[in-house]
């Protein structure tokens, strides 16, 4: 995936075993490596890191109107 693109994150549920769902979140891709993804919202302006082993799964979001 491209740096800048919109992309929508499902994020694993801290307790799986409980059955609780994966939460899903929609930001924009600054920065990809093996082990880390980093997002960044607009409001209030914040920069998000993950752990790719947290990640289950990620999309880009096609017609956002990207720059």
């Amino acid at each position: 995936m491209d740096v800048g693109a919109y992309v929508l994150v499902q994020v694993k549920p801290k307790a799986a075993d409980a059955g609780e769902a994966p939460r899903a979140v929609v930001k924009r891709l600054v920065r990809r490596s093996a082990t880390r993804v980093t997002l960044e919202q607009f409001n209030p302006k914040k920069t998000i890191e993950l752990k790719t082993s947290d990640i289950l799964s990620m999309h880009r979001v096609v017609g956002s109107g990207e720059a």
